[in-house]
């Protein structure tokens, strides 16, 4: 299991994402959680118990290859701009993994920094997403009830 408080505090952020983009969130949202949270609390732990050395590294640098095809896909489909931010930051964190591997080059505090503050970003726009969804859920329920009431005031004005 991981020591590292940040690492801890992560995993429970992302698992309350991921019931609140469940929870509130439209299809878009649901699917890009699941996308997360299936690459990062099943692949990578299994990747990384598993496989060890140049072998793991090329395993992660695919699993990020297909989080990347992931959100494209997404963003294709539902054309919202945090799927486009979430599709960027992944895409920069195949191409960070890639170029460690490439030039065989240890794992240090800088790639650290940046897989995880594209971790972190992806939470933020899966909740900007969340949010963003929930709140035009309410508007539209707010605009439906606003023409039920005019229908029914013209109505009961005619009659």
């Amino acid at each position: 299991m991981y020591t590292s408080i940040i690492v801890q505090i992560f995993f429970v952020v992302l698992t309350a994402t991921m019931a609140l983009a469940m929870w509130k969130g439209d299809a878009a949202v649901r699917l890009g959680a699941a996308i997360h949270v299936g690459l990062n609390v099943v692949a990578i732990p299994a990747i990384q118990h598993a496989i060890a050395g140049h072998a793991g590294e090329v395993a992660l640098v695919v699993e990020d290859l297909l989080g990347s095809m992931g959100f494209l896909l997404l963003a294709v489909r539902f054309a919202n701009w945090w799927v486009g931010a979430i599709m960027l930051v992944q895409a920069g964190q195949f191409a960070l993994h890639s170029y460690y591997l490439m030039m065989e080059l240890p794992h240090d505090k800088l790639h650290a920094w940046l897989t995880n503050s594209g971790d972190w970003i992806i939470v933020l726009c899966l909740i900007a997403g969340t949010v963003a969804a929930w709140r035009r859920r309410v508007v539209l329920a707010d605009e439906a009830a606003e023409l039920e009431a005019r229908r029914n005031q013209r109505l009961y004005a005619s009659t």
